[in-house]
């Protein structure tokens, strides 16, 4: 296990994507474990992008060459070229560009507009709404399943996500057992135990998506 002083001074090969596969193992396991090294990379990757973003100052060609030199010392001898970030901060940042900011939430309501014309096209009938307790389990145990995956991918990166990844995530799994439910639900003929427990399970899975953002280990 690495100590806290270890894993500052790893912390940018780690962001580079220059540790070997037992580092990383290393280095994530401690990001699980201790909550103010989370805090203390996610810092780092604010910082670094911040800085990214400061309009570049003319250099002169002296002391570029001067700084590449500089650089290329600090490097250990034989060490690996950066590779650019690890493939699961590109897929945290990518799950970020497309599905934060709220935008997430326009994708579970197009996914909850279609599931509601879908049960008044199928020709459900009307009745009672019966005992759902089982299909609400159903669903939400599916959709607990990715949001258990990401969250631990997030905390193991440092990576924090929008509260909108999240209840995506969960509703995605949801649907999986929707799914499910068509085929197994006894009453999944009824159109008020549709709506309740089925459609309303998924609702229930991205509001737990929602809730499980704000643990302090994801913030």
């Amino acid at each position: 296990m690495l100590t806290c002083q270890q894993l500052t001074e790893l912390v940018t090969d780690y962001l580079e994507g220059r540790l070997s596969f037992l580092e990383r193992a290393r280095f994530q396991m401690h990001l699980g474990m201790c909550r103010n090294c989370r805090t203390y990379l996610r810092q780092m990757k604010t910082t670094v992008r911040v800085l990214g973003k400061l309009p570049a100052e003319a250099m002169s060609t002296e002391m570029r060459d001067q700084l590449l030199a500089q650089f290329r010392g600090m490097r250990p001898r034989g060490g690996a070229a950066p590779t650019g970030p690890s493939p699961s901060i590109r897929i945290l940042d990518a799950l970020e560009r497309v599905l934060g900011s709220g935008r997430g939430w326009a994708v579970i309501g197009a996914v909850l507009a279609v599931l509601l014309f879908s049960v008044f096209l199928s020709g459900a009938e009307p009745g009672l709404v019966g005992d759902g307790s089982l299909c609400v389990a159903t669903e939400l145990g599916a959709g607990l399943v990715p949001l258990v995956l990401l969250g631990l991918l997030a905390a193991s990166n440092g990576s924090r996500l929008s509260s909108s990844v999240y209840a995506v995530a969960a509703s995605s799994g949801a649907l999986v057992g929707y799914v499910s439910l068509q085929l197994t639900c006894d009453m999944g003929h009824l159109a008020p135990h549709l709506l309740a427990f089925h459609v309303g399970g998924v609702l229930l899975a991205a509001a737990m998506g929602t809730a499980a953002s704000r643990l302090p280990a994801l913030r």
